[in-house]
């Protein structure tokens, strides 16, 4: 399940990125927005889940960290202690009752295809692996946003994240 929820997020951001991202950056092209996606895993595995979801130049923008090494140096939530809290429940909740823009239909497609794409981390210690969003902007790329995910699924909207990217570049613009 874990996977498989890892795995819609990467739908999520592939369709939003061909949606908003990649039509922002022709219609800018002197401020564009990037995405990069880090995933745990090895690069082979990366590019078979890749192919296997679709996604559209995944080479361009999803990275592999097979020794957990970016997300030890910005300190992602990691441990059983973190694997499933109520945070987890709370989103599956909102999700279900349509609190959320992400719903349940992209873990539903993911998840009746998931048996084709069963992947494992390279270490066990990375099970417990959270993920979470930075969003960098400005002269000195700083930090404008950041979002831990304190549990499994308990991660922040895709759609949220491509609007506080956009709303970012936006600002930024109209101080040039």
């Amino acid at each position: 399940m874990l996977a498989a929820l890892c795995q819609e997020q990467l739908v999520r951001y592939d369709r939003l990125r061909r949606s908003k991202l990649l039509a922002y950056n022709e219609n800018h092209p002197n401020q564009t927005i990037g995405l990069s996606v880090i995933s745990i895993g090895k690069p082979e595995v990366g590019k078979a889940v890749s192919n296997h979801l679709n996604l559209l130049d995944a080479n361009l923008w999803l990275y592999a960290d097979p020794d957990s090494a970016l997300y030890s140096a910005i300190d992602l939530n990691t441990g059983i202690s973190n694997f499933i809290t109520m945070d987890t429940a709370y989103t599956f909740r909102d999700r279900l009752m349509g609190k959320r823009q992400d719903g349940m239909s992209d873990l539903k497609d993911v998840m009746n295809k998931w048996k084709d794409a069963f992947y494992t981390p390279p270490r066990e210690d990375q099970a417990f692996q959270q993920g979470g969003v930075l969003i960098f902007g400005g002269e000195q790329d700083q930090l404008h946003y950041s979002h831990y995910d304190p549990s499994t699924g308990a991660h922040v909207e895709a759609e949220v994240v491509f609007q506080k990217a956009l709303d970012l570049a936006s600002s930024l613009k109209s101080k040039d």
